[in-house]
């Protein structure tokens, strides 16, 4: 490669380098060093002391990752390993409350990623503060309250209404009114009208 066609870039703290507006992964260890880099029509290539350490393909909109599971330190790997399927799955086990939170979580931003860390939340509430029960309550009264969300769940955990029984909304209230005429006025028209039946 010829250097002079490169430019040189400073790897961040999240192990990327940022280039025209996308963000490029490299090994981890390689956080705060500076980098050559070489951008074409399709790819980015990064390169350390005249080796190509990472070719991504570029990025299409601005603000977006290019990651290679390779580059990440063991506990983002670890994180990468959850998936949206991952998520159900788990928040199946704990009830089915737990998984339209977690689902509703997810389908609320933009790539379902973005919601990962508060499902995980939720799944840090059920295995080490909480019992699995009391999550499964507190995702029931959240939903029921029309409000699915992790600051919810937590909310009510921490108040103890996950304890407190749920109560059906009211119906509303019978309407009277002079041109209503009830039930019993269309009891006595079917009655009436049984008479009058012939097959």
């Amino acid at each position: 490669m010829n250097m002079r066609s490169a430019k040189r870039f400073k790897v961040q703290m999240n192990y990327h380098v940022r280039v025209l507006d996308g963000y490029y992964s490299v090994p981890y260890d390689l956080v705060g060093q500076t980098l050559d880099v070489r951008v074409t029509r399709t790819t980015v290539e990064i390169f350390s002391a005249g080796v190509r350490i990472a070719s991504h393909r570029r990025c299409e909109r601005k603000g977006q990752y290019q990651t290679s599971f390779a580059h990440m330190p063991s506990s983002h790997q670890a994180q990468a390993s959850w998936t949206p399927a991952r998520i159900l799955k788990w928040a199946r086990t704990i009830g089915p409350s737990t998984q339209v939170v977690c689902e509703t979580i997810m389908s609320g931003r933009h790539y379902p990623e973005q919601g990962f860390n508060q499902c995980r939340g939720i799944f840090n509430l059920a295995s080490k503060v909480y019992t699995p029960e009391r999550v499964e309550a507190a995702c029931e009264r959240a939903i029921a309250i029309h409000s699915p969300l992790y600051k919810s769940v937590v909310s009510i955990l921490k108040n103890g209404l996950d304890a407190v029984a749920l109560t059906p909304p009211a119906g509303p209230p019978p309407i009277e009114h002079q041109n209503i005429r009830g039930t019993e006025y269309y009891k006595e028209l079917l009655a009436g009208g049984q008479e009058n039946v012939t097959c």
